[in-house]
């Protein structure tokens, strides 16, 4: 036990008028942060009463000292950045956290395209940024949270929470003409991640070089996508203990339209104006928000499965829910609602029954895939809308029945269709829900956790599942039991991460070099184009100077021929004068002589 003396060090308040002062205390780094049971003695030393007198001490009160806020343990599970539409996506916290307290967000990358804005503002032309596919040529600049104080070329600015770097990001002095991916690739490689939108547009990468008027820099904000929150149907929260997961309602929303998009998960306090946080059970808020990255695997929807579970009533043969009788029941009228042809009944399959009453069962059906295309061919979700024209995946299967069921010919977004009584059932179906995508074997491999992670995942898993003992709360860690806990945990992680960094140094530097050499290829094709271009200019100007040089030669012989030919007419007219001459003073002498012998 420990004595604390408070009225050494608290005032107490006047007396009121029955004789009672009042003292505020607190126990706030005075006593380690755990569970404790207090007691307070007030002893009156000027009475001279008897101590029995003198002493009052209250009931004892049990409470908690905890200062030390949550903190995220571990990475989010699964480990692994492809996970499986509808699959359960987990964060574990260091200690249980309030259920209803924290702000959730998934923000999904809809389109192949992302934003290239200007890497210092008022150097571009606003109308040039925005949207680019992601094969556009544009400059790189990295930003990083980590401190990168003293390392040659990258700058923190003020008013910036990340350090930022454009020149030396290789050997290469630097990128001003890369696609989307290399650019991500690149500062990956150097520990770093593309600037955001935001940090590109306060300036966080300028007096990094590498960059001139005008040039668009990639930035990490994709260009289009789609926002759920966890107040949002299609997000269905699971928060138990120190464990908050969750997972994405495949009827409520277009599964072809997510398969292989890149999403963003952010919980904690999202807006500056927000309430919320992820609390501690004793109100102290987690300092930093959780935020992280995975991919919905890019399965092929031809090969994939769908499962979902189905209210019948009104079934005949279901005595015996094990019997064949009860199967075939079940799956011909899941078959007459879809209207499916004999070739496609053996699609529909009953993977277990639970009854419910005499003529009311639950049955999980599973729709398997058609696996071959119309042009005898494996097709990938992306080419089935230019060779398919009928819905064919087991998906589309389950909205037609989604349809079927709510009288409603559309694929809008649906959470659960539950039909309230037989009257007005269909074919006695009363109900669907819990749809699942079951991938097909090709692509299990995409959706299976690296063996070196699975230890890791299952201690994660087991820690985010222990309970508190009879419901009573655990005994508060200190923080430097919980430091260490998780610097445990971090050791595990670097000590793996470092083992898998070594053998991806290569395929890095390989992939570094290949895009240094594409970049170069680039580079010598544009090189190449120009010199290219600058001969055929110059051929032409030559061809054209020919050209004049032959026109030219034809007009001097043109002249020549025009010379020669004035040249001859003028002796002409000199032979005539010098004959018209001559003639006139023939003439002359002749009269004169004339006039001479008649006078």
């Amino acid at each position: 036990s420990t004595e604390i003396d408070f009225a050494a060090e608290y005032a107490y308040k006047e007396e009121n008028v029955y004789g009672y002062s009042s003292l505020k205390w607190a126990l706030a780094n005075k006593v380690p942060e755990g569970t404790y049971e207090i007691r307070v003695d007030a002893e009156c030393d000027q009475q001279g009463e008897p101590a029995d007198m003198d002493l009052y001490s209250t009931p004892v009160l049990s409470g908690i000292i905890d200062l030390t806020p949550p903190e995220q343990y571990g990475q989010a599970l699964p480990l692994r950045e492809s996970v499986l539409m509808g699959e359960e996506i987990a964060v574990v916290f260091t200690e249980p956290v309030r259920c209803e307290a924290f702000d959730l967000t998934v923000t999904v990358q809809l389109d192949e395209m992302a934003m290239a804005v200007c890497g210092q503002t008022t150097k571009c032309i606003e109308e040039l940024e925005g949207a680019t596919i992601l094969t556009s040529l544009h400059v790189v600049r990295c930003c990083s949270e980590e401190d990168k104080s003293g390392i040659d070329g990258w700058v923190k600015n003020d008013g910036c929470n990340v350090w930022a770097k454009s020149k030396n990001l290789n050997k290469k002095g630097c990128y001003k003409k890369e696609t989307f991916e290399d650019a991500k690739a690149i500062c990956k490689w150097n520990e770093a991640r593309l600037c955001t939108k935001a940090e590109l547009d306060a300036n966080c990468a300028r007096g990094t070089m590498c960059y001139q008027r005008g040039d668009l820099t990639w930035s990490s904000d994709p260009a289009i996508s789609h926002q759920l929150n966890r107040n949002d149907p299609a997000i269905q929260i699971v928060c138990d203990s120190r464990k908050v997961g969750f997972h994405i309602d495949l009827t409520q929303i277009n599964v072809e339209d997510w398969i292989g998009k890149t999403f963003t998960v952010e919980m904690g306090k999202i807006n500056k104006d927000s309430k919320s946080s992820v609390f501690d059970l004793n109100g102290n808020p987690i300092e930093r928000n959780v935020k992280f990255q995975k991919t919905f695997g890019d399965i092929d929807l031809n090969q994939a499965s769908t499962s979902f579970a189905v209210t019948l009533n009104g079934v005949n043969n279901c005595s015996d829910i094990n019997s064949q009788a009860c199967t075939n029941e079940i799956e011909n009228k899941i078959a007459s609602l879809l209207v499916l042809s004999s070739s496609d009944h053996d699609r529909i399959e009953v993977e277990s029954v639970t009854s419910i009453s005499e003529s009311a069962v639950d049955a999980r059906i599973k729709i398997l895939p058609d696996i071959i295309g119309e042009n005898g061919r494996m097709l990938r979700h992306g080419e089935a809308s230019l060779t398919r024209f009928t819905p064919n995946y087991s998906i589309d299967l389950f909205r037609k029945l989604q349809n079927v069921l709510e009288g409603e010919q559309n694929h809008g977004r649906k959470l659960d269709i539950v039909i309230s009584s037989p009257e007005i059932s269909t074919n006695g179906v009363l109900g669907i829900r819990d749809m699942k995508i079951l991938p097909g074997d090709s692509d299990m491999k995409l959706l299976t956790t690296d063996p070196e992670m699975v230890e890791m995942e299952e201690e994660l898993r087991h820690y985010g599942s222990m309970k508190s003992d009879g419901g009573i709360i655990q005994p508060i860690l200190s923080k430097v039991e919980r430091q260490v806990m998780v610097d445990e945990i971090d050791s595990k992680y670097k000590s793996r991460e470092e083992a898998m960094m070594n053998e991806m140094k290569k395929d890095k530097r390989n992939m570094v070099d290949e895009i240094d050499n594409r970049s170069k290829s680039r580079e010598e094709a544009m090189i190449s184009e120009m010199k290219e271009e600058s001969k055929k200019r110059e051929e032409a100007l030559m061809n054209k100077i020919e050209r004049m040089s032959d026109v030219e030669g034809v007009l001097l012989r043109e002249l020549k021929k025009t010379s020669v030919k004035s040249q001859l007419e003028l002796k002409a007219l000199h032979f005539q004068l010098a004959s018209v001459t001559l003639a006139c003073v023939g003439i002359s002498v002749v009269a004169f002589l004339a006039l001479r012998r008649t006078w």
